[in-house]
């Protein structure tokens, strides 16, 4: 709720597309660094960018951790509980459409993500820095799908808005 609403879609938008970058900046970064090493030491390379981006998720994590919360109003009877907030968006026929559908979609990306390298490694024989470049590509049409999805989004409650 620190975002208002009005303009909630278009901040989400622009955050997911500046992460959307910087994975696909890291994405190009890693798949150069791991065509440095020879095939017979790419578990090196790997275990170096695993152990990196351990000490990156724990550092996030304690830069989060001390991030302040939103202070609590006095009056607890009127706040709702996390739970309620969490499910609130669930009692929408639309939201539950949109997340089944989306939630199948990303079940099939994530079962056939992995298979799609290790093809094109294997079988076609491209370097981990085409595969990024790749995936950089895919990434980009995600950013203007976010665009599109932002718009979209904020034109629904302009509606709804506008008609209660």
């Amino acid at each position: 709720n620190t975002v208002p609403e009005q303009i909630r879609a278009r901040f989400t938008s622009r955050q997911t597309i500046v992460s959307t970058v910087s994975a696909m900046i890291a994405g190009f970064a890693v798949g150069r660094f791991l065509d440095i090493f020879p095939t017979d030491e790419k578990q090196t390379g790997f275990t170096i960018v695993f152990a990196a981006g351990a000490v990156f998720g724990l550092l996030g994590y304690f830069v989060l951790s001390r991030a302040p919360f939103p202070r609590q109003s006095a009056d607890e009877e009127e706040t709702p509980t996390a739970s309620n907030l969490l499910l609130e968006p669930f009692r929408d026929g639309n939201f539950r459409r949109a997340v089944l559908f989306y939630g199948h979609c990303i079940f099939a990306l994530g079962m056939t993500g992995p298979m799609y390298s290790v093809f094109m490694l294997q079988y076609l024989e491209i370097s981990y820095t085409e595969i990024s470049v790749y995936n950089g590509l895919f990434m980009t049409t995600s950013i203007v799908g976010y665009r599109l999805w932002a718009g979209l989004v904020e034109r629904s409650a302009a509606s709804r808005c506008c008609k209660s």
